[in-house]
């Protein structure tokens, strides 16, 4: 089994490690050479008789192909660094985009508190006032329990209303922070991905 086989088999179907696994075929390759390069030198330095035509030869050889085999080696580690740095930043940048969405949303939750604290002053306020109209109208014991079923059911109506008008109005303020972040993120794909979290416009739902 070769070191490809083996890289094929234990690393996952992907761009990535495949590259990784080309890196370190080439990685050891140049070690075993190295390590052969120099054990036939101190083999030859000691069994031969070191001659000017054999120091000149060995001397080629190591400023030669060794020499390329070193720089190779240096060349495969800082590529492979740099790219694994590459990732790491890139991963980064991409978990940082993704975050601030959210975090953006918050952002403006917390300060259209206020706003959201007088609209349901006012709902409350309005809930009041059809209680008041539905009691001035039809009291309490006009007609024994057919007054309370419909004063029961005036208030749900009036409640309905009230309700759906607020859902709407939230899902128009979900909208058009859609419609802005769709404008600040102009790149088609990438502004669906990072614009998401202002489609939760199902949130709304809850006040019902």
């Amino acid at each position: 089994m070769t070191q490809q086989d083996k890289c094929r088999r234990s690393a996952p179907q992907s761009s990535d490690q495949s590259e990784k696994c080309v890196w370190a075929q080439l990685l050891v390759r140049c070690v075993f050479g190295a390590i052969s390069g120099a054990g036939l030198f101190l083999g030859v330095s000691h069994s031969l008789p070191l001659t000017f035509d054999l120091k000149l030869a060995v001397g080629s050889v190591f400023v030669g192909p060794v020499s390329n085999m070193e720089r190779n080696v240096r060349a495969a580690a800082l590529s492979l660094s740099c790219n694994l740095d590459l990732q790491v930043h890139h991963s980064r940048l991409l978990w940082r985009d993704a975050v601030s969405q959210y975090t953006h949303i918050l952002k403006e939750l917390q300060d259209d508190k206020a706003e959201f604290e007088s609209d349901a002053l006012n709902v409350s306020r309005r809930f009041q006032i059809i209680r008041d109209e539905v009691v001035a109208q039809y009291g309490y014991n006009q007609t024994g329990n057919s007054s309370q079923e419909r004063f029961t059911t005036q208030t749900m109506m009036q409640c309905d209303r009230v309700v759906t008008e607020g859902v709407n109005r939230c899902s128009d303020w979900f909208r058009g922070k859609w419609e802005e972040c769709m404008q600040v993120i102009a790149v088609p794909v990438i502004n669906h991905v990072f614009c998401v979290p202002m489609t939760f416009h199902f949130l709304c739902d809850v006040m019902r």
